[in-house]
């Protein structure tokens, strides 16, 4: 990849697409809107204004924000951005991983995976992998399936499917499922912006891992994006160094930093991470209940 394409990956959202998600959310959970921000209530009573609740980054780069946070007026804020200024990482720091697929043909794409990518999704046709991509109630319910078991697996409450099914009102989604013999094996979800495809949300269902469906449908969902005339294919956060890191830079990802500015430093991370380990102890059918009330209330999620 050339230097003009490793500045490309730096591409924000466009205020259109931030716009409508923002609107989704409002409609979804009934959020008060204060300038740019939605207010987020807490389980304690108070409030944390957002830009925008559920978006990894937005419309806005770190380094020009500083006029929301002017408009957040010394309330308890959280800004969500894209700081592509970033050339090295902290172990396991929370970057997103793109991959530039602007004028590339398959071919071109598939040469860039790594060699055991390449086997691997060999060896898931072998196993019979075939995806499906598009907005069919099966896709939806299959996608929900995995996305709520690998939640309570990470320790973190699902979103209401309800929202999902909102969240197609406003702007582009689509779904992609890979299935081994007619049974979801993995899945992702896509949104799409002008120039950009991106997966918030990807699932799997582990006892499919040797069958690498999850390289199946990642694989797809990429091809679908470039007959989309996409230049951007972004894959999610991932911690730097990790498993999911690795994965996805395998399927030729590079990571962009992120940015999280607050009222206040805090490790959000950290300050989670007993809590989804007391999660992941609930049994699912209560999570699955609960998780999607509680998400409402979590404005760092």
């Amino acid at each position: 990849m050339g230097e003009s394409d490793a500045k490309d990956l730096n591409l924000l959202l466009t205020t259109d697409f931030v716009t409508r998600w923002r609107e989704c959310y409002q409609h979804f959970y009934g959020y008060r809107q204060e300038g740019e921000f939605l207010a987020v209530p807490s389980l304690s009573g108070g409030e944390t204004l957002c830009y925008v609740p559920g978006l990894t980054y937005s419309d806005v780069s770190r380094e020009n924000a500083g006029q929301l946070i002017d408009e957040a007026k010394g309330k308890p804020f959280n800004i969500r951005t894209l700081d592509g200024t970033k050339t090295s990482f902290e172990p396991y720091e929370p970057v997103t991983m793109r991959l530039w697929i602007g004028d590339q043909s398959y071919e071109d794409v598939f040469s860039r995976f790594h060699s055991t990518k390449r086997r691997n999704l060999r060896r898931a046709q072998e196993c019979g992998a075939v995806s499906k991509i598009g907005n069919s109630a099966e896709l939806v319910d299959d996608f929900y399936h995995l996305y709520t078991m690998t939640m309570h697996r990470l320790g973190t409450p699902p979103l209401s499917k309800k929202l999902f099914l909102t969240l197609r009102e406003y702007i582009e989604v689509e779904i992609a499922v890979a299935y081994i013999h007619d049974e979801p094996a993995a899945a992702l979800l896509i949104v799409y912006d002008d120039r950009i495809a991106w997966n918030p949300y990807a699932a799997s269902d582990r006892k499919f891992a040797d069958t690498f469906a999850n390289e199946a449908v990642y694989r797809d969902a990429i091809y679908r994006a470039i007959d989309k005339g996409k230049d951007i294919f972004d894959c999610g956060r991932s911690p730097y160094g990790g498993g999911t890191y690795q994965f996805k830079k395998k399927m030729g990802a590079r990571a962009v930093g992120l940015g999280i500015l607050r009222h206040k430093e805090e490790n959000i991370y950290a300050k989670y991470s007993v809590a989804a380990k007391l999660w992941q102890k609930l049994p699912k059918s209560v999570a699955d209940v609960i998780g999607p009330k509680l998400r409402r209330y979590l404005a760092d999620s």
